[in-house]
């Protein structure tokens, strides 16, 4: 509970940075991404690591996971154990869940699925992870398979149902299923309310699975066409607003190479490298205060990554993001996963 409150106090204190434009920041970060590994074991068509990616495959070691998370035990509520690859390939995901648990930090695990076995479901349950998100993009085979190339569409059902199996065999809520699926705003045939009712009877106990349906970004980059996906220009309609990722959130690619963005997925803006200098250190050093700066007086035209990006242009209340990195986490883990997607649904509007 105190450190709840103290993570309260923390994002009052973000908000208030942000909004005067502070660039040297008396709050630590409210959020971290930590890429545990930029692999992965599928192409998806709509994914800048399948065209765009040109970094060196890394995995992190248990021992460095363990170190980034001993500095952000004491402000972080969440963990996001991806950017750029597919965490449950990890040979050490299991001792990576119990790091996180047992330090107080939530680890959020999104994940294609395909991977999981019995034996991680059974060590999510053990460890009471709260949420478990599954990307499942396209509701019918075909859709899916087109997607999420190098997927099988009955085998990743079949692994989320028996995660389903064993928590009911043991007799747990946790984790809460969530199954995120990427619509498109022009080419919404696939993705129709009728075929996601049918999609949604292949689940057993589908009435306590959380099915969400976002619209695709632009991910800052330029992707190849398709026929499934239209990606969106990069003004949405939305008022410009500097990105608050930049006085919340701490991203780390699994070199230990901290960038701005978890769509970073090149490394393209490194603010320096957890090898070499402390988390706090990197939060306000020179680099990451000059890209403050620059999107609080709007002058991202010379950084590619932000320039490209449709998030900079968000649905805002007086100049504030509704989406505020951070607030979600307080949200999932003072009530739950349905009652942020509540607030979510009524803010954001996806």
């Amino acid at each position: 509970m105190f450190k709840k409150v103290f993570f309260l106090k923390n994002i009052l204190s973000t908000l208030s940075n942000y909004k005067r434009g502070k660039i040297h920041l008396s709050n630590p970060p409210l959020l971290a991404w930590v890429e545990i590994n930029n692999i992965c074991n599928l192409k998806c068509i709509m994914c800048p690591i399948t065209f765009s990616t040109s970094r060196k495959k890394v995995i992190m070691s248990l021992a460095q996971l363990k170190q980034i998370v001993d500095q952000i035990k004491g402000f972080i509520l969440e963990v996001y154990l991806f950017v750029g690859g597919e965490p449950l390939l990890h040979s050490d995901i299991i001792s990576i869940i119990e790091c996180c648990k047992t330090n107080g930090v939530e680890p959020v695990i999104h994940t294609n699925g395909v991977k999981l076995s019995d034996e991680i479901s059974k060590a999510l349950i053990n460890f009471r992870v709260r949420n478990i998100f599954f990307s499942f993009d396209g509701y019918t085979k075909e859709t899916y398979e087109n997607i999420r190339v190098g997927a099988n569409f009955e085998n990743t059902i079949e692994n989320i149902n028996q995660l389903t199996a064993i928590k009911k065999e043991k007799k747990t809520t946790k984790p809460h299923i969530v199954i995120e699926t990427l619509m498109d705003r022009v080419n919404i045939r696939p993705f129709t309310i009728e075929k996601e009712k049918k999609f949604k009877e292949l689940f057993i106990d589908n009435n306590n699975i959380s099915f969400t349906r976002k619209y695709i970004s632009n991910f800052a980059t330029e992707m190849p066409a398709n026929e499934i996906y239209t990606f969106p220009k990069t003004v949405r309609g939305f008022t410009f607003t500097p990105c608050p990722n930049l006085w919340s959130s701490l991203n780390i690619l699994s070199n230990g190479n901290v960038v701005p963005c978890c769509i970073d997925f090149n490394g393209e803006n490194i603010l320096g490298n957890i090898n070499n200098e402390s988390i706090s250190k990197i939060w306000n050093g020179p680099k990451i205060k000059e890209l403050r700066l620059k999107h609080f007086n709007g002058d991202i035209g010379d950084i590619p990554l932000c320039s490209k990006c449709g998030s900079v242009h968000r649905k805002n209340f007086h100049g504030i993001p509704f989406e505020f990195p951070g607030i979600g986490s307080f949200v999932r883990n003072t009530f739950n996963y349905d009652v942020y997607r509540a607030i979510w649904n009524r803010t954001v509007n996806l």
